[in-house]
């Protein structure tokens, strides 16, 4: 008896000691609230190594390592919670006359519903006054101009050593969940800005896996700064190198640790060898389209995105030509092809999924009706070898849909019953004539590298005439001495591009979702280049068109004349998306 009454004590006790949810009543709907702090918030000459936070209702801590950001950083801090109280315990000493400031975002939450602190933040030094001064702005992804949230922003101070791929900043905020970002309590002095998605939580840059952006020029902070738009781009950020270069079915696979932008190939005694992009941006494919004894001496030129360059020299050796040889099979890609009546003029594009050996041109037709046909000349097909793919443009002869005058006008004995019946009869003819308006790849049409052909292929035209197309107006006051602008359907791919013009009319639009994207070509080099952190480049400005409500997309319908639309050098809305300029 005596045993079971010392257990039941025990359990008493220990449910006493547990912080639990309390059941029953209505929904906590309210935050937690801070009710003081030991310091207090704008404390000066603070001297201690421990903070104490007393809330207004029994709380928990949410993740303190990610949420609680301190600034300046401080190497090792212990968070523990009790009841309605949070402390941190500082491991180390703090600096002497310095100002630090914690940012607890959604780390303190209460205990029933998980309702998070709003805006809850503690500012304190340890010296004799308080910096007040701050940045703030906003992040965004620079070829979307979409808000980012979850980002870190970060501070250091002038410092020649520093690389933001190697070391910790001094001062870190987070941007909101419209981008938003705001350092508070700095001094006067000279700060580098720069913003990361720090999705491994370690504070420093990961230029392979993370978004980032930076501020070439630095700040000289003499008072507050506001507007910063600090635009992030996907940009590996490492040396680049060849990490493997070896036979593979019937070619030579050459890898790179990173995305390659540019390359050749020099084979000695071989003026024309075929290589191409691999199946991903990081490597080349050399074909054996030579004969080959034992190996070949090749150079290797190589760059990426932020000019880095390989120049070496490699050895080719291939496999064995064998019968049995598992290849991969030959594919064609087609877009659909269409028809601009006006012009009379086919296109259709064309991707393959290794180069071309033979196109048989006869095999390659526009066929009107069984009787009609128009062949595609040599002259007629651009290949691009680099790229796997092709673009047919042909002109073709105006095939007549009109009622003849000369057989009805000209003949004043008919009836107008017989008139009738001659135009329906025309009328009915020519829809047969031109019924089949197909692009036809017969059996065998293109053949690969590997000797291996395409199949057979009826790809149906759309002809447009000029009133199911669109023309859109757009106007720019750049004064930037050179840019281009780009027109984007609704696939983002760029449809139109125009150069250093001020007035432009971009015609024979197909009825679609569109957006205006001005880039300023900087360096003139007619492409967008994307920065280089090393060289303290910031990446190319990229600008959309919005309208007056702020939306960077605008549809156009058919027989349409749009604009003309404006597109100036500044970002659609504050906050990109959720205020509108005023």
């Amino acid at each position: 008896m005596k045993q079971f009454f010392y257990s039941a004590l025990f359990l008493i006790l220990f449910s006493c000691a547990q912080q639990t949810s309390p059941t029953g009543g209505p929904k906590d709907e309210e935050p937690p609230e801070l009710v003081s702090s030991n310091p207090a918030n704008k404390a000066t000459n603070f001297k201690g190594n421990q903070l104490e936070l007393s809330f207004s209702e029994f709380i928990q801590l949410d993740k303190p390592k990610e949420q609680i950001i301190i600034s300046p950083t401080v190497k090792e801090v212990e968070t523990s919670y009790r009841r309605n109280v949070v402390s941190l315990v500082f491991k180390s000493p703090l600096a002497d006359s310095t100002t630090y400031t914690i940012s607890f975002r959604e780390a303190v939450k209460d205990l029933t519903e998980r309702n998070p602190a709003v805006n809850l933040k503690l500012a304190f030094s340890t010296g004799p006054y308080l910096d007040s001064l701050s940045i703030e702005g906003n992040v965004f992804d620079l070829l979307t101009i979409k808000p980012m949230s979850d980002v870190t922003v970060a501070l250091h101070t002038e410092n020649d050593t520093f690389n933001i791929f190697k070391h910790k900043a001094e001062y870190f905020t987070k941007a909101d969940a419209n981008g938003n970002f705001k350092i508070e309590n700095l001094k006067a002095t000279t700060f580098y800005l720069y913003a990361f998605q720090d999705k491994n939580k370690n504070l420093i840059v990961d230029g392979r896996n993370e978004r980032y952006g930076f501020k070439a020029e630095k700040i000289q902070l003499t008072k507050n700064e506001t507007g910063i738009n600090l635009p992030l781009i996907a940009l590996d950020s490492r040396s680049i190198k060849l990490i493997s270069a070896r036979p593979s079915q019937n070619n030579f696979l050459i890898k790179a640790n990173k995305g390659i932008k540019d390359y050749t190939v020099t084979i000695d005694k071989n003026p024309k060898p075929i290589y191409t992009r691999g199946e991903d941006n990081s490597s080349i494919k050399v074909y054996q389209n030579m004969e080959v004894l034992d190996s070949l001496q090749a150079r290797i030129r190589i760059s990426d995105s932020l000019d880095n360059n390989i120049d070496t020299l490699i050895y080719l050796k291939f496999n064995p030509k064998k019968e049995d040889m598992k290849l991969d099979k030959f594919s064609v890609q087609f877009e659909k092809p269409s028809i601009l009546e006006k012009t009379d003029q086919l296109s259709i594009r064309l991707k393959f999924n290794k180069p071309i050996n033979t196109i048989v041109y006869d095999s390659i037709y526009f066929i009107v009706d069984s009787l009609t046909r128009y062949v595609v000349k040599p002259e007629e097909i651009k290949i691009d070898t680099l790229n796997l793919s092709a673009h047919i443009t042909k002109k073709l002869p105006k095939i007549k849909t009109e009622v003849p005058k000369d057989i009805v006008e000209n003949q004043p004995k008919l009836s107008k019953e017989e008139r009738r019946e001659i135009q329906k009869t025309i009328r009915d003819t020519t829809k047969v004539l031109v019924k089949l308006n197909e692009l036809r790849f017969e059996k065998g049409a293109i053949i690969s590298i590997d000797l291996d052909s395409s199949a057979y292929s009826s790809q149906k035209a759309t002809y447009y005439k000029e009133e199911d197309l669109a023309i859109t107006l757009v106007e720019t006051a750049v004064t930037a001495p050179s840019f281009y602008i780009e027109l984007l359907n609704s696939q983002g791919k760029v449809v139109h591009t125009s150069k250093n013009e001020k007035k432009i009319t971009f015609k024979d639009l197909q009825p679609d979702e569109y957006q205006l994207r001005l880039i300023i070509d900087k360096n003139n080099n007619g492409k967008w280049d994307p920065g280089n952190y090393y060289k303290r480049e910031e990446p190319e400005s990229v600008y959309y068109y919005f309208d007056e409500k702020g939306n960077t997309k605008f549809n156009l319908k058919a027989n349409w004349e749009y604009g003309p639309l404006l597109i100036k050098e500044e970002y659609p809305v504050n906050n990109l998306g959720t205020t509108l300029k005023k």
